[in-house]
């Protein structure tokens, strides 16, 4: 591999999806068993690169390398790719066929063969030409799929909708929020319903959502958007508790239950367990272009409605209220559990801290200084919400150690040092089989590796430690150093900080060291 393409491999892995490389492959295996000659996989996007490395594993013949250097080869057009061939030396030539283009760039088989120049333009040019052609079969079979699936799609009635609705609501991970599920579902569910507006009206205020969340295409000054939702659902309530309500007024908004500016309503109940979590409100159906011409005058064929809102939208309707009062359950259940986590959590930690006066809270600093660096240098969100769990949870190994050597008051012999290295393993082996603390196990682990390598267990260096195990490392022994021990009395926060900064580089991250010291306070 050249120093060039050392450069930019990560950029072309990126750059390459899995289903072109796996076609290029085959492509490869198929051109090699064809010509006799061993191939290799190139990629040009203005410049030349070897695919070697990603898909020596993936081709049937080990791919011989070329004698020329690979930024050698001739440069070609990324709009019309065409084969090449360059004379190595009088007897040896190197050549190219196109085999997959992408809008970032387009692969090529490179070869070199010391066959005949006519033998070996025949080859390269019959081969050229069996891909081109199975490259245009493809491109007609894909069309021909496209529309294949476009009939299919109009064909969807509302089972399908309700199932695609359904699919897309399952992606949604239960600890995002319920203003986060609406903001993301109604956009999608108002165009799919035909809707001027959609609305969602939480029963009663909470932590998770204290406020309608409202997706509408009408200008702030449309009557609609001045009826109150709350008076809506409150006027037809008992109508919609048990089935979807659903009116259609005339446009002129005549009609005894109307309301201002409201030609046509839906309203469902949401609910899991006879508990009301709220509401869904369909205002004003908009007339849908693409649906109507492919309705039934069959009474018994179910369609959606091309005029106001009818029985498929209401089942849509129904079928959105129930997944989201789906998520709402779900979501009360994750938070109850973790709160039961973190009890369990906090209870061992105790247990730990409970058994030296001297180191008590100490677990609880470590999680609150853990949390704030990781915030101060970037680290995902994820972890910033996990930090104070590993925190609490950093020494839990020390349950392991013996009263004896834990609370002596003086100096450890090497022996007794020995056992109290073992903690970070006890607590990995303790915390692995536990699902909901899988995220604190890095952190346990690993958080007496020191950056050069000479901390235990397992002797790790610079960035092989985790993220989450140096952010430990530093904020453990900050607080170490300031907390007083049976043997001494705590350091100032001067000294503590003194000896952080001239182990930066040996014993800690530097740059978290730096980021430490930086917000202290």
């Amino acid at each position: 591999m050249t120093q060039g393409f050392m450069g930019i491999y990560t950029m072309q892995k990126s750059l390459l999806s899995d289903k072109v490389l796996e076609s290029s492959a085959h492509a490869l295996s198929g051109l090699q068993r064809s010509l006799g000659i061993s191939l290799r996989l190139c990629l040009f996007t203005g410049t030349w690169c070897d695919l070697h490395h990603r898909m020596s594993a993936a081709s049937d013949t080990p791919q011989k390398p070329l004698s020329i250097d690979i930024s050698a080869l001739p440069l070609v057009s990324l709009n019309s790719p065409e084969p090449f061939l360059l004379p190595v030396s009088t007897t040896s030539h190197v050549f190219g066929i196109p085999l997959e283009s992408t809008p970032d760039g387009v692969v090529y088989a490179a070869g070199e063969s010391d066959s005949g120049l006519t033998t070996l333009l025949r080859a390269v040019s019959i081969q050229s030409q069996q891909i081109r052609e199975l490259r245009e079969q493809s491109d007609l079979d894909s069309q021909k799929f496209d529309r294949f699936s476009d009939q299919i799609l109009r064909s969807f009635e509302e089972r399908s909708w309700q199932l695609k609705l359904t699919e897309d609501l399952s992606m949604c991970e239960v600890n995002h929020s319920l203003r986060d599920l609406l903001q993301n579902l109604l956009p999608r569910l108002r165009c799919i319903l035909c809707a001027e507006s959609l609305a969602f009206l939480p029963e009663t205020s909470s932590e998770d959502l204290d406020a309608p969340v409202v997706e509408t295409i009408l200008p702030e000054d449309a009557p609609v958007r001045k009826l109150k939702l709350r008076e809506i659902v409150n006027r037809f309530r008992s109508q919609a508790m048990a089935q979807p309500f659903v009116r259609n007024w005339d446009t002129q908004g005549r009609g005894v239950e109307c309301l201002p500016g409201l030609h046509s309503l839906m309203i469902v109940c949401v609910s899991k367990q006879s508990v009301v979590v709220g509401w869904l409100l369909a205002l004003n159906a908009e007339h849908n272009l693409w649906i109507s011409p492919r309705l039934t005058t069959d009474p018994d064929e179910f369609n959606f409605s091309d005029s106001g809102f009818g029985t498929a939208e209401a089942g849509l309707l129904k079928s959105a209220a129930s997944a989201i009062a789906t998520h709402h359950h779900n979501r009360k259940l994750f938070q109850l559990n973790q709160r039961l986590t973190v009890g369990v959590v906090r209870s061992l930690a105790n247990a730990v801290d409970a058994r030296d006066t001297y180191t008590h809270g100490h677990s609880d600093r470590v999680a609150r200084l853990g949390q704030h660096l990781a915030r101060r240098c970037g680290a995902s969100a994820e972890l910033c919400e996990k930090l104070p769990m590993i925190g609490l949870l950093h020494d839990i190994g020390k349950i392991s150690v013996p009263d004896h050597i834990l609370l002596k008051k003086s100096s450890l012999t090497n022996e007794e040092f020995e056992i109290i290295k073992r903690h970070p393993l006890v607590g990995y082996q303790i915390l692995q089989h536990i699902q909901e603390l899988e995220l604190t196990l890095d952190g346990v682990l690993y958080h007496h590796e020191a950056w050069d390598g000479s901390g235990y267990p397992l002797g790790r260096t610079g960035q092989n430690i985790p993220l989450v195990a140096r952010l430990l490392a530093v904020v453990d022994s900050f607080d170490a150093m300031t907390s007083s021990r049976p043997y001494r009395t705590g350091m100032s926060f001067e000294k503590a900080e003194s000896i952080l900064r001239d182990g930066a580089g040996t014993q800690w991250d530097p740059d978290l060291v730096s980021i430490f010291l930086q917000y202290k306070e």
